[in-house]
């Protein structure tokens, strides 16, 4: 057994963690669905862009993150170089991490999204599809799936809204 396989507290393995998948998540309450798929790794700019109000303050959102990196639970982890050029500071560490460790990238913000998909051949999951994950697992009702989406509609992109309704619509 690798050391991966003995770190890997997700039953998916390592995922890298984007500041828009980690803030749609956390407004959805959808972040426990995350965990049970991925151990999470977020690149340090990730970290900085998630705890960016000005110390001793911490958001809840913040102050989540903080506690499961305390406890083990999400680590930060650094690409050896970042080797993508667009977008912000955390979307390109998470890029460069996710490509660099062949690793899902967990991104809510459609544009790097589909380039992860795209331009670098890597799994890239968003809050609306982690929602129909855990619908088809079994773990989370569908009228509650959908009020998630809702919360999550005004920050997250119309197609991806679109496609996990579809989705979730649809399953039985």
């Amino acid at each position: 057994m690798n050391q991966q396989q003995l770190t890997t507290t997700g039953r998916y393995g390592p995922g890298t963690l984007d500041t828009s998948f980690w803030n749609a998540a956390f407004q959805a309450g959808a972040l426990g669905y995350a965990l049970q798929f991925h151990e999470l790794h977020a690149p340090s700019a990730v970290e900085a862009e998630i705890n960016s109000a000005v110390l001793p303050i911490q958001r809840p959102k913040a102050a989540m993150f903080n506690g499961l990196r305390a406890g083990g639970l999400l680590r930060i982890t650094d690409p050896q170089e970042i080797t993508v050029n667009l977008y912000g500071p955390g979307d390109r560490a998470a890029l460069s991490l996710g490509s660099e460790r062949g690793w899902p990238v967990l991104i809510n913000d459609t544009r790097p999204h589909e380039y992860a998909r795209r331009q670098l051949h890597l799994d890239a999951v968003s809050v609306p599809e982690l929602l129909v994950l855990a619908v088809y697992a079994g773990w989370l009702p569908k009228n509650e799936a959908f009020a998630m989406l809702q919360q999550i509609a005004p920050i997250t992109g119309a197609n991806l809204m679109q496609a996990a309704t579809l989705a979730i619509t649809h399953y039985p």
